[in-house]
């Protein structure tokens, strides 16, 4: 690329790095600016995509290029993770990390390595996550970064909770909380969460329930409806597990009205996967293969790791309804 050539990529890359903060900056406000926001990023999402691989190409050789890799992978993340598939998140992010690591830039090792590892947690990678994020809290705790600390304490709980180890992950999400409760009350509803979801997992429903049922109250106080339709999701997924299914369904439509009135269509396909198990459950075979097939396209679309295994219980589902 010639120099006069690379120039003009720097300015139209700029462009579209503050179209990638504007998109994500309405998508976190909540509300109606959430579609706003993720049709503003999807809007311009060819545009964007080709800046973030041409910065990650020249990133080596150019610290300026290197710079923006890491920005708008950053600025990106909320709206990356609500439109694309897995893959191309987890390379965005190898992509920023790697571009950290060569400007040697503590602070953005961790914040982009923070970011992998939660795309590498969906992808259901999770020994992957865990080294990256005990890197990532060596880091924090040098930096005395406090916020920084609670939210790899969550990730790296999460991941722990999802290869069975039990202890470590509450003890992750324990920390968290306690960190949380100071100043940051979404760290505090995240790592409430956590916490009942962990406790789901090891049979203490009671607990779990109460967790839940907490961090629901404050997000409500709060106005957050993506911690809301979270809270309603968790909810009805725990009630399914001590055959409250009654309870279960309620739980997974309401968090289904809140997700299409935001239209997110990443926890849309989760509610209604929920939901149709939970209907399943209660002996509503008709309704439960109708969501399920509406569960089933939109995790096809969003390339859902997944896929397979709901494919497999639809059909089995098919087959005993006759």
């Amino acid at each position: 690329m010639s120099l006069n050539r690379y120039k003009n990529f720097q300015i139209v890359a700029s462009i579209y790095c503050k179209k990638c903060k504007q998109a994500d900056t309405l998508f976190n406000k909540g509300g109606d600016a959430i579609r706003e926001g993720l049709d503003l990023f999807i809007e311009y999402w060819s545009c964007i995509n080709h800046v973030q691989f041409l910065s990650a190409k020249y990133s080596e050789k150019d610290n300026n290029a290197a710079k923006l890799c890491i920005e708008i992978a950053k600025t990106s993340v909320y709206c990356l993770a609500h439109t694309v598939d897995i893959e191309t998140r987890i390379n965005w992010h190898k992509d920023a990390l790697k571009a950290a690591r060569k400007l040697n830039d503590q602070k953005n090792i961790y914040l982009t390595g923070n970011n992998l590892a939660i795309a590498l947690i969906r992808a259901q990678r999770e020994e992957e996550a865990i080294k990256i994020l005990h890197e990532c809290l060596e880091i924090t705790r040098s930096l005395n970064d406090i916020p920084g600390k609670a939210r790899v304490l969550g990730n790296l709980g999460i991941a722990y909770k999802n290869i069975g180890q039990y202890s470590k992950a509450i003890k992750c999400h324990q920390k968290q909380l306690n960190i949380a409760k100071s100043d940051d009350k979404l760290g505090e509803l995240r790592a409430l969460g956590n916490l009942g979801i962990v406790y789901k997992e090891m049979g203490e429903y009671d607990r779990a329930l109460n967790y839940h049922n907490l961090r629901l109250k404050i997000a409500k106080k709060m106005k957050k409806p993506i911690e809301i339709s979270n809270a309603f999701g968790d909810l009805g997924i725990t009630y399914r597990y001590i055959n409250n299914f009654e309870r279960s369904v309620k739980y997974f439509n309401k968090q289904l009205m809140l997700t299409r009135r935001n239209e997110n269509q990443d926890v849309e396909g989760r509610a209604l996967w929920g939901l149709s198990q939970s209907l399943y459950l209660q002996g509503k075979s008709r309704e439960a293969i109708i969501n399920a097939k509406k569960a089933l396209i939109i995790k096809k679309d969003k390339k859902d790791p997944n896929v397979s295994e709901i494919q497999k219980t639809l059909l089995e589902w098919i087959n005993e309804s006759g």
